[in-house]
């Protein structure tokens, strides 16, 4: 039986990425439901699924990887209404019109797929010494 969960969440979550990080954790679990930006600068999750996987996703959204930092998760179940069809990400009026922050998070995640090319490459090496990041094969 489906249950509803009503998250609060506090810390640097606004400005962050983090509602496209909750809503691809949400996608992953099949859950439904919303995540949205409060006034306050916390972030309000109502998301409805199996209990298990609610837990799993209770879990799952304490991101403290950087843009992100959660402070605090707070989540008050309910019997599930059945009003979403799919999980959502709502606009934030105030800060999805300003696009700037979101070319910042994007020069951060480049790094990071940057940085991890480097970790595979020195993983290679570890392998076969003879192999070199500049060498193709094919």
């Amino acid at each position: 039986m489906d249950k509803r969960a009503t998250i609060t969440v506090t810390g640097r979550v606004q400005r962050s990425g983090y509602r496209l990080m909750v809503d691809r954790i949400a996608f992953g679990l099949g859950l439904k439901g919303t995540v949205e930006n409060l006034q306050d600068g916390n972030v309000e999750i109502i998301c409805e699924g199996p209990e298990e996987l609610l837990d799993e996703f209770f879990r799952l959204i304490e991101i403290r990887k950087f843009p992100v930092r959660v402070d605090s998760v707070r989540m008050e179940k309910s019997a599930a209404t059945g009003e979403f069809r799919e999980f959502v990400r709502l606009p934030d009026e105030r800060l999805d019109a300003d696009h700037s922050w979101k070319l910042d998070l994007g020069l951060i995640l480049l790094l990071e797929i940057s940085d991890k090319q480097g970790d595979i490459a020195a993983a290679f090496r570890a392998i076969d010494p003879r192999s070199s990041s500049s060498r193709c094969s094919g």
